[in-house]
């Protein structure tokens, strides 16, 4: 019986494949081509001053290393260290707004601390400092920001 379901399971699965139309598969590189090749931005935060907390010893490294390498291949990189909210804030907006006008390909690289309330991602710019926990809605940066304007 088991054998029996399996196959009429990849009969459907076959069936519903073919009726599908032909939609041919782009790569990346194909897909920039076909767009505007020469337009790739990137935003690169990294955050190690924190004012209310321990510093991190890595994210200025890394996005350092992160930039130099997206320069290589092509980005036009907007790098941005230690960051507080409005800052964070006013990146990400110029970010999503030259990847509108543009319609190239957009890369964001973030290295610092972030938190998880609520099942929902921030995050965190070096000047946060909550009380409580709903000062994190209102201080932390939420990762749908970013996504909204990609």
């Amino acid at each position: 019986m088991k054998i029996r379901k399996i196959f009429v399971f990849y009969v459907l699965v076959g069936v519903m494949v073919s009726s599908l139309p032909w939609i041919p598969a782009l790569t990346v590189s194909q897909a920039a081509e076909k767009e505007n090749s020469n337009i790739r931005h990137a935003l690169v935060i990294g955050n190690s001053q924190y004012t209310h907390a321990d510093p991190l010893l890595t994210p200025a490294n890394d996005t350092r290393a992160i930039s130099s390498t997206l320069q290589q291949l092509g980005f036009e990189v907007n790098l941005i260290t230690d960051a507080h909210q409005q800052q964070l804030e006013q990146a990400i907006l110029e970010f999503g707004e030259q990847l509108r006008q543009h319609k190239g390909i957009g890369l964001f690289y973030y290295a610092g601390h972030g938190l998880q309330l609520h099942h929902r991602n921030y995050l965190l710019p070096t000047d946060f400092n909550p009380k409580k926990e709903e000062d994190v809605r209102y201080d932390a940066l939420p990762l749908t920001q970013l996504l909204v304007q990609m």
